[in-house]
Order: C-alpha cells, then sequence, then structure tokens
C-alpha cells in the first residue's frame, strides 16, 4: 500500500511540472529533497496543496521521508493521528472579523502583551512531531466584544488558552475614552508531564520489584519467583545450563509497574487594558498595562508600557516588576520542550523528570525593562531586536532574554525569493555565550530556479543541558534538523 502511496504521489509531482503557473482558488506546491533527522538521513517528497475561497482556505501537508532502503518512516503513519496531522492548516478569516479560526500549524501565538501566552510554537519538533492546533475567535456587537480560544493539539488537547476583550465606552463621545479596551486572558496546562516525549519515556527506568535491577534488564521484574518462556529460551541461548533454571512454571506475563506521573497542572489569568493616545498617518501611540498571576505562584505586571509606531518603526517600550516565584510569558516559544524534561543523573543511574514550574522556585523579585524594535525597510529588509533586562534586590541579576530576527523578501535581488535567521534566548540570568542552554537557531533560504520552482535550505538548531552543567558541549546536547531541496507551486 505504502509503495502505491509512493508513486502515486511521485505521479502527481511529475504532472505538476508541466501545469500551468496562473493563481487561481486551487494551487499545488511541493518539493524534493533531503532532510536529517536525529541520526538519519531521509530522501523528502512533500506535496502541499491548498484550497482558497474568499476567507476560506485549506492547505495539506503531505511529507514522505524515505530512508536509503527505500521505507517510509513509520513513525509518520503509525497512527490515526499522523494522518489528521496531515492538515497543515484549515482558516476561515482573520483577527478582528466577526468569526474567524484557524486549525492547524502555529509558529508564533501570543496573546494580550505576553506575560501569559508570547510566541507560542506547536512546530517546535516540526516534521519529528507534528501538532494540529485549533484557533477560533467571534466578535459581538456590544462594546465591540472579542472572544477567542486555543489550544495546541486537537488530537491530544493538553495546552489551552483563551481571551476576552471588550470597549466598555464605545458609545461615549470623549475621544480617547471611547477607544479604552479591557482583556482578560487565561492559559491553562492540563498536565505538564504530557510534554515527555516518547523517547523520554523509554529512556526513564523502573524497577518494579525493588531488586536493583532495571525491569529491562531483569527477567522476573515483578518478583514473583517466575519467568516468562521467551525469559526462558534467552538465557537457555545465552548459555545457561538448564539444570540452573529451576521454573515450576512459567509466567504467562510479568506484572510490571507502568511508567506513570502524577497529575500537575498549571493555570495563569491575567487582565489588561489599552488606551490609544495618538492616531495620524505619521504616528500611532497607545499606552498599556497588564496583570498576571500564576495560580499557587506569584504575579508579574508592565506598567506602564507604550507602542508607537512611525517612519518605517515599531516600538515597544515596557517597565516590568516580577515577584518572587513568578516567570513572564510563562507559554513560550519553548514551553512544548521545556514544560517536562527528562534529565541524566548519575549519581542514582536514572533519569528524573524536571517540570519547568520547578524553575518557579528559582526566580527572585525582579524589576526592569523590556523593549522591542522592528524597522521595515521598503519591502527589502526586515529586523527585530527584543530584549529583557531585569534585576533583582540590590542589583542582583534578574531574568534576561534576547531574541532577533532579521529577513530579506524582495524583488530587488534577482532570484531570491526570501531570507531569514531568527535567535532565541529567553529567561536566562546572564547573556553570555551565543550557543548556550535554552537557545534556538534557525535559518531559511529560498531561491528561485524557475517560475514556479524554488530551491529551499532550512535549518533549525537547538541547545539542552541534559547535565545540567549550564554549558553546552557534544552533539547529545545539540538537536540539529537541516533539510534542502526543491519546492514548486503551480
Amino acid at each position: 500500500m505504502k509503495k502505491i502511496l509512493i508513486w502515486v504521489l511521485f505521479l502527481i509531482f511529475a504532472i505538476s511540472l508541466w501545469a500551468q503557473d496562473d493563481a487561481g482558488p486551487v494551487n499545488m506546491g511541493g518539493g524534493v529533497g533531503s532532510v536529517i533527522i536525529g541520526d538519519h538521513a531521509y530522501m523528502r517528497l512533500r506535496l502541499n496543496p491548498e484550497l482558497t475561497l474568499g476567507k476560506f482556505g485549506l492547505g495539506l501537508d503531505i511529507d514522505l521521508l524515505i530512508d536509503a532502503d527505500g521505507n517510509v518512516r513509520k513513525e509518520d503513519w503509525d497512527d490515526f493521528s499522523d494522518y489528521v496531522n496531515k492538515i497543515y492548516y484549515i482558516r476561515y478569516g482573520s483577527r478582528g472579523d466577526n468569526f474567524y479560526g484557524k486549525l492547524g500549524s502555529f509558529n508564533s501565538y501570543s496573546l494580550a502583551h505576553g506575560l501569559i501566552m508570547n510566541d507560542y510554537c506547536n512546530t517546535l519538533n516540526y516534521p519529528m512531531e507534528r501538532q494540529l492546533g485549533l484557533m477560533l475567535g467571534i466578535g459581538l456587537p456590544m462594546m465591540n466584544m472579542q472572544i477567542e480560544a486555543f489550544t495546541s493539539n486537537i488530537t491530544d488537547p493538553t495546552i489551552f488558552a483563551g481571551r476576552l476583550t471588550l470597549e466598555p465606552f464605545d458609545n461615549s463621545s470623549i475621544p480617547i475614552v471611547n477607544n479604552i479596551q479591557l482583556g482578560t486572558t487565561l492559559g491553562y496546562d492540563v498536565n505538564q508531564y504530557e510534554g515527555l516525549t516518547k523517547d523520554e519515556r523509554k529512556e526513564i527506568r523502573i524497577d518494579t520489584d525493588g531488586d536493583g535491577i532495571w525491569d529491562r534488564d531483569d527477567y522476573d521484574p515483578d518478583g514473583d519467583g517466575k519467568i516468562t518462556e521467551e525469559a526462558y529460551n534467552q538465557l537457555l541461548e545465552e548459555g545457561l545450563p538448564e539444570e540452573w533454571i529451576q521454573v515450576q512454571e512459567f509466567d504467562p506475563f510479568e506484572d510490571v509497574d507502568e511508567l506513570s506521573f502524577n497529575k500537575s497542572e498549571m493555570v495563569i489569568w491575567g487582565v489588561d487594558y489599552e488606551v490609544p493616545l495618538i492616531k495620524t498617518d505619521m504616528l500611532i501611540l497607545s499606552h498599556y498595562a497588564e496583570f498576571s498571576q500564576i495560580v499557587n505562584h506569584n504575579y508579574g505586571i508592565i506598567f506602564p508600557g507604550f507602542y508607537a509606531k512611525f517612519f518605517i518603526f515599531h516600538l515597544n517600550l515596557e517597565f516590568r516588576q516580577y515577584e518572587d516565584d513568578y516567570l513572564a510569558g510563562y507559554f513560550d516559544h519553548y514551553y512544548d520542550q521545556d514544560r517536562a524534561s527528562a534529565v541524566f543523573v548519575p549519581s542514582i543511574g536514572n533519569y528524573e523528570v524536571v517540570l519547568k514550574e520547578e524553575r518557579l522556585a528559582n526566580a527572585m523579585a525582579s524589576t526592569g525593562w523590556f523593549g522591542k524594535l522592528r524597522a521595515d525597510i521598503f519591502d527589502f529588509l526586515y529586523l527585530e531586536a527584543g530584549y529583557t533586562d531585569m534585576y533583582g534586590k540590590d542589583n542582583e541579576d534578574g531574568v534576561k532574554s534576547l531574541t532577533g530576527v532579521a529577513g530579506i523578501n524582495t524583488k530587488i535581488i534577482p532570484k531570491l525569493k526570501n531570507m531569514e535567521f531568527k535567535y532565541y534566548q529567553l529567561d536566562v540570568p546572564k547573556i553570555k555565550d551565543f550557543v548556550a542552554p535554552h537557545v534556538i537557531v534557525q535559518g531559511t533560504i529560498r531561491y528561485e530556479l524557475s517560475p514556479g520552482t524554488n530551491l529551499v535550505w532550512d535549518y533549525q538548531e537547538r541547545y539542552i543541558d541534559v547535565n545540567g552543567d549550564g554549558k553546552i558541549k557534544g552533539s547529545e546536547e545539540t538537536t540539529r534538523s537541516v533539510s534542502a531541496g526543491v519546492e514548486f507551486q503551480f
């Protein structure tokens, strides 16, 4: 069946090369190339059909990764959710419409001014892991009310968020006052332990009978003095004399403890307001503030905050105050990676599960500034830099964050469709090294070979402090994903 599917998709790809390059409601994109996932290299065949009808849009991502033996990567096709996740997006309308929604991938999702959900990404491990997120919004005429709801993955819904905004004085004739917006935001993780990957769960060892031998190495893991017939035959194959193995009856199965954890919820709520001050063709200026609290922990505040748009620049400037036991932007770009992770502890020869919530105990009260500046230069070059600089009592180091985006998207350079690079280093005591824990580097280059055909290079590198020494050393602490190939559009 899979071989037939491969040949059908190759046929579609071949036919598409002769298709006309006319923009319309139905478009076909895709490509062929290679991708490296972990230690394995795959040939990649990708089809991205798109349908657009007015405000409605549908995009699919049919991605076949084929190894050197001609086999399709099983992990992408062995579960019902894998087929559902071939939907890259379904969208209708956009934020601000009376009704809007999107189903699929979210590279960056934020609410309010970022104290709760800031630049959250459900494609952090794409394409190894796919999530089908959902955003729905509705506008009501009463006080210009807007309601929005979000989940990161409808096939395994564990992360939720929602927001309500309204303009209580929209009927007022008083300038500025009539446009004041009030809002409230909620972020909810049903169980942080769901952040453990399948591979991490496999690495964590269990000793059901407490005899000091891990279940995976124990022929009698439940300690009842009986073994399975399979284990008996394996011992004989390993050369153990039959008379040494005293078995009166076989155990049809070993009753071992499953790897399970207590449920650990995370709830964060907040309120905010925004006041437009100036709105002209030359200048837009507004003031805002936000308060958020992590339930069973503490709170943080933005006050005052200002946004300005002038000439080619977009500027945000905020004064922030965090209490002990609090982290801003808890649902951030790294959240899927950080909500739960397995860390190897040499002293016990096993892995311990560390939740992001445990980092709150080390978060100290601090005050400081956040600033972000973006420049869009003649539809040619865009640059964005964001920096958070927080200080604790007596000017002790608090939380620091640095983000950057640089890109080219222009027709000025022949054949270059776009080039973009991103850098994230979030919530660290000091920014000392470019390569450090909690850093992600991403890059994309797209070059036109012919009308409708582009050469594409994608790169992502993430650094994970596996041994907890605060440094990045060795390949085991670097996760790299590289893909290159040809994409087409017709």
